[in-house]
């Protein structure tokens, strides 16, 4: 089933390594943002850094700003504050462990 998402394109996705998902959301310093290029076909179209970390709820709240066109954010991990706060903001946080590419196709419908 392939997701559209016209307003929210796009996807972010926590990562230290830049290949799998492995990176809890509380220590991220930025986000690989994945969506449709100009052929439509999804690729990362860059990086975003996060808010800096302490604040609580103020820093989830931030990081919805950041995400404004994403309706998913991939990671290994959250808690359940960040987890809400995002929600609140109509963003998906899945919480996956793995290849991105894989985990990315899953969420735009594309992979098994």
């Amino acid at each position: 089933m392939q997701i559209e998402h016209t307003k929210r394109p796009n996807v972010a996705v926590a990562s230290f390594s830049g290949i799998e998902v492995d990176l809890h959301i509380g220590h991220a310093r930025q986000l690989l943002i994945y969506g449709p290029g100009e052929n439509g076909v999804v690729s990362m179209l860059g990086a975003r850094s996060t808010p800096e970390p302490g604040g609580g709820e103020a820093r989830w709240k931030a990081l919805a700003e950041v995400l404004t066109d994403c309706f998913a954010l991939l990671t290994s991990g959250a808690g359940p504050k960040p987890i809400k706060v995002l929600e609140d903001q109509d963003i998906d946080v899945f919480i996956t462990e793995g290849n991105i590419k894989g985990a990315v196709d899953i969420v735009f419908g594309g992979g098994k």
